[in-house]
């Protein structure tokens, strides 16, 4: 505290500058690329393309995954973070999925 009584101030202030844009921008910019690369170049997730992916359309159906899919063994409620991903293209929700779970 200042002898006057007040808090001390940061500085400086931070202001949301072309350059804080600019590197978000990059971010976000080297996020899609990997995604991009990862769509094109991953081999095919087993999981993801037998079991997760129609357990999570069967459900948004109003089925049930047990009956269809064969090989399903998960609790239900373990798909509910991978519908907004199934319902993307395969490929691209599989991207997806590897990338938030690495």
């Amino acid at each position: 505290m200042t002898p006057d009584g007040d808090k001390p101030q940061k500085w400086p202030p931070r202001v949301w500058t072309a350059r804080i844009w600019l590197e978000i921008g990059g971010i976000a910019l080297a996020l899609i690329a990997v995604i991009a690369l990862a769509t094109r170049f991953l081999q095919l997730g087993v999981d993801w393309y037998l079991v997760i992916r129609p357990g999570c359309l069967a459900m948004l159906r109003g089925e049930s995954p047990f009956d269809a899919v064969p090989y399903f063994g998960f609790p239900p409620w373990a798909l509910l973070p991978f519908m907004p991903l199934a319902l993307l293209p395969e490929r691209l929700g599989r991207a997806i999925s590897l990338l938030l779970d690495w």
